[in-house]
């Protein structure tokens, strides 16, 4: 039997992505280990490399703070993990653990997915998928945080050239965070 060596680091990533996901729900840095080659383990401390607030649509009168914490390429260098904290403050009476989902408040039928522009070579990216379709993501509807406290949601993206040093993040219906600094 021969093993695709692509399609196995990609399952090892997403492994650890998803792991990583489900331990997004405020509990500091308790993370899974990522496995080797993939990027090291999610930062959910210390200072953003940029921030932004936004109003929830879901909820009214509620704000989510999303702080763009790193943007780490992998040892192999073909993927790279983006890792957003999302901070919800509700209001009195809301949800006590919001979704990404329902803090973002997308249409239905249509997930959250950060997309990185690359204003070097003039190139958009979208979350990668497994060989089984799935998004390398944290899931919208599953990922959950308490309100007022952060918690960590990952994105898996193709790595860019290593000519590329800085990349946007667009995260609709918010302005852009730019240049935020890719870690090699």
């Amino acid at each position: 039997m021969e093993i695709d060596i692509r399609r196995a680091a990609v399952l090892l990533v997403a492994a650890g992505v998803l792991l990583t996901g489900c331990a997004s729900s405020g509990d500091g840095d308790k993370h899974a280990t990522a496995p080797t080659g993939a990027p090291s383990a999610p930062r959910s401390s210390g200072k953003p490399l940029a921030s932004e607030t936004g109003e929830t649509a879901v909820y009214p009168g509620g704000k989510v703070d999303i702080d763009a914490m790193s943007m780490r390429v992998s040892e192999g260098g073909k993927l790279m993990v983006l890792t957003l904290r999302f901070t919800p403050h509700l209001p009195a009476g809301s949800e006590d653990r919001p979704r990404i989902y329902d803090l973002i408040g997308q249409t239905p039928l249509k997930s959250f997915e950060p997309a990185l522009v690359d204003t070097v070579n003039l190139k958009r990216y979208s979350v990668v998928k497994d060989d089984q379709d799935n998004e390398l993501k944290s899931d919208d509807i599953s990922t959950a945080f308490a309100n007022n406290h952060p918690g960590i949601a990952t994105y898996t993206f193709a790595a860019p050239p290593a000519n590329v040093t800085t990349m946007n993040v667009q995260i609709d219906p918010w302005q852009p965070f730019s240049d935020i600094p890719v870690q090699r």
